[in-house]
């Protein structure tokens, strides 16, 4: 679990149960530091001393008489400007026992603390010689003789250079612990979840700033390479594989790593079933990373994923049906499904489930037929206020078991072709609904003899079916009786008009394609009971 707090009271967190991490950013009350505390060998001697000596370097520093204690102990956590005056003063002594030939004859132009006042907490910082034993010139101090605010000296690119945070980082599978750096500009401009917590100014970062980390010391380790990766003899950032690919990608989202993120995303996409056969926990994955992992599958790839177990592939399909009914404005076109599934509704009189696009084409009870203002017949549904599709979705989850199952059944509702043999337009799922007489129909006929000549006189208009004994009349405009049974439809080509012998469209292939490689799952059985429910 990720959390990010103060000592007082507030907190942030998120979880993550596959890491098992927390990032506490944490500010605490300052306490009275010693010179003697600081340890030369330790992670905070070691980082004061590296800083003080680019300083010692910097000749406009060293000649200058208003040195910014305050702010280079800013720079250093746990340290104060005391501790950063007497420090830098030590290495300037060192320094020049070992090389006096860098150092004019006159000397510095610094006084040397006596050996004798260096004890307990009562050290004095580093002074100038214009300055009276006491009375440091920091910045801000007014000069009591001039009345004049003396400016401070810091050099920019030093500044820049050596404002660095530390992040502890503490591993408590492995009970372990590891301090880090990282330039503050980086860790703002790479890990955005830590730019709320680091003031825009460095100067106003408080002494006791403190980031603690608990988490996996090989992620974090990894985390930190990626956001220094573009800084000059940056350490190499080391490969995405399928054991630390999840690890990474709820990490890199809750710090808000986007450029990380995205590049998981896109790994998990080309990598998925290798994903899937490591000892990884999918169930760590949040919503919104499901939901963008989904949009880079069509349901064809998530089809081809091998996942034994069903560790993430019905997510996916869960997510692909979130998308059949996703009604956003301004949504690009959906590459699966060229249907929405946003206004489905069931009639009353056919119980079919329809789409209001070409509902007046789908056959219903013959009471519902009736002709437009252009002459054509259409039907006329009712839409049955009854019907719930989030409860008609989890009916079909109930009955059909896995969400793969489900979408495939809704992705058949949603999506229309049209047929060549019946010229009606119909939905994927009623594929196999062609209606069909297996015989000619048969009427009834007088012979008559006139000379040689044999003629044939209709004795009635209306006939019958051998086949399911149905009547039939010779003019029927309305056509209501189209078949005893059923047969797959015969997909209409759409044709151009350069060019009449070119195939349906792509889009109307993919449809077909798909239709054929899933009809049994996506299939309605045919139901002759009436035959206005065709």
């Amino acid at each position: 679990m990720y959390t990010a707090a103060s000592t007082t009271t507030s907190t942030i967190a998120s979880t993550n149960t596959n890491t098992n991490s927390t990032t506490v950013v944490s500010s605490t009350t300052a306490t009275a530091t010693t010179v003697a505390n600081i340890d030369p060998q330790s992670f905070t001697g070691i980082t004061l001393d590296l800083i003080l000596k680019r300083f010692m370097e910097c000749e406009d520093f060293l000649t200058s008489d208003h040195k910014d204690w305050n702010t280079i102990s800013r720079m250093v956590p746990h340290t104060t400007p005391l501790q950063c005056a007497h420090r830098f003063e030590e290495l300037l002594i060192k320094d020049k026992h070992m090389n006096p030939n860098n150092y004019p004859s006159e000397g510095l132009n610094h006084q040397q603390l006596p050996p004798q006042e260096i004890q307990g907490s009562s050290i004095d910082p580093l002074l100038t010689k214009k300055a009276p034993i006491g009375h440091p010139k920091f910045k801000g101090f007014k000069d009591k003789e001039h009345h004049t605010e003396k400016p401070t000296f810091i050099p920019e690119d030093i500044t820049e250079k050596v404002s660095m945070m530390i992040i502890r980082v503490y591993d408590e599978a492995k009970d372990v612990e590891q301090h880090f750096q990282c330039p503050r500009n980086i860790l703002i401009e790479e890990m955005k979840y830590f730019k709320e917590y680091l003031s825009a100014d460095p100067q106003q970062l408080r002494e006791d700033f403190d980031i603690s980390v608990h988490c996996d010391i090989q992620i974090f380790d990894w985390l930190i390479r990626y956001a220094k990766r573009n800084l000059p003899n940056a350490e190499p950032v080391l490969g995405i594989d399928s054991n630390n690919i999840i690890s990474l990608l709820i990490s890199s989202d809750f710090l808000k790593m986007d450029s990380l993120v995205q590049k998981c995303i896109s790994y998990i996409h080309d990598n998925l079933s290798d994903i899937l056969r490591a000892p990884s926990n999918m169930n760590c994955i949040n919503d919104k990373l499901v939901t963008r992992i989904a949009e880079l599958f069509n349901h064809n790839e998530i089809e081809e994923i091998k996942d034994k177990k069903d560790k993430f592939k019905s997510k996916l399909f869960s997510k692909k049906i979130e998308r059949l009914f996703d009604s956003s404005p301004n949504l690009k076109p959906n590459p699966d499904s060229p249907g929405s599934g946003v206004y489905l509704f069931r009639c009353c009189h056919c119980q079919k489930i329809l789409l209001p696009k070409y509902a007046q084409r789908i056959r219903c009870a013959p009471s519902r037929l009736s002709v437009n203002e252009i002459g054509e017949l259409v039907y006329n549904h009712d839409t049955d206020m009854t019907f719930d599709i989030n409860e008609f979705i989890l009916a079909l989850k109930s009955q059909m078991v896995t969400w793969r199952n489900v979408y495939w059944k809704l992705w058949g509702l949603v999506n229309y072709l049209h047929c060549t043999w019946c010229n009606e337009m119909f939905p994927c799922a009623h594929f196999g609904h062609c209606p069909y007489h297996p015989e000619e129909p048969q009427f009834q006929t007088a012979a008559g003899r006139d000379g040689e000549t044999v003629s044939s006189k209709l004795v009635s208009p209306i006939g019958h079916y051998p086949c399911c004994n149905q009547t039939v009349c010779r003019f029927d405009p309305a056509n209501l009786n189209l078949g005893c049974q059923a047969r797959d439809h015969i997909v209409k080509p759409l044709v151009n008009k350069e060019n009449s012998t070119k195939d349906t469209p792509e889009e109307t292939c993919n449809l077909f394609k798909d239709l054929i490689a899933h009809r049994d799952i996506i299939g309605i059985p045919y139901n002759n009971t009436n035959d206005f429910y065709l």
